[in-house]
């Protein structure tokens, strides 16, 4: 850490749990160091500390909108999405029919309930926060494309070499990690 040691921990004052606003200190000061840093490497480099700095905002966002919820929900919450048990096909098609290989089945559709404290995927953290009204849907939309491009470091998946970072969309994500620590702060008030 710098001789500004905790300079970004102010950002994090609503963010009661001393561990979580450290680390949150942490990367907030690494994201805004690498654009600083970008510029005394070539061009064709700067994407991978753009990327780098992405990566570490987005986590950022996820962590507050995390923290939020927990805050402000509890511990458990349905989940968002469906889940089914008990299957049972009552009638299948052959690859002939449009859709192919089509089944008719029957199953028991419930919503899960999900621990807050624990893991929860960041798409649908995302879709909570924006159903239970921390965030709005113009903010529910920046959150999920900083989501996309931080998915983005999955290596495997990606289709085409991922140069393409620029300094304009670290000042974009930028603007939504203020957008959303402010929305957090205004909903644990």
């Amino acid at each position: 850490m710098s001789s500004r040691e905790g300079e970004y921990e102010r950002f994090f004052s609503f963010v009661k749990d001393r561990s979580l606003r450290s680390h949150l200190s942490d990367a907030m000061e690494i994201a805004v160091e690498l654009p600083a840093v970008a510029k005394k490497y070539p061009v064709s480099l700067r994407s991978t500390f753009y990327k780098t700095s992405i990566i570490h905002m987005a986590s950022i966002v996820e962590a507050v909108l995390h923290y939020c919820a927990l805050q402000t929900l509890g511990d458990i919450c349905e989940h968002i999405e469906w889940a089914y048990r008990n299957h049972r096909t009552l009638h299948e098609f052959d690859e002939k029919h449009t859709p192919p290989n089509l089944q008719i089945i029957t199953a028991e559709r419930f919503k899960k309930t999900h621990k807050l404290s624990g893991y929860i995927d960041f798409k649908n953290l995302n879709k909570l926060c924006l159903r239970e009204k921390i965030i709005n849907k113009d903010l529910f939309i920046e959150v999920d494309k900083a989501r996309k491009l931080r998915n983005k470091i999955h290596l495997f998946g990606l289709k085409f070499v991922d140069r393409k970072y620029s300094y304009n969309q670290v000042d974009k994500i930028a603007e939504t990690v203020g957008k959303v620590i402010r929305a957090a702060k205004n909903k644990l008030k």
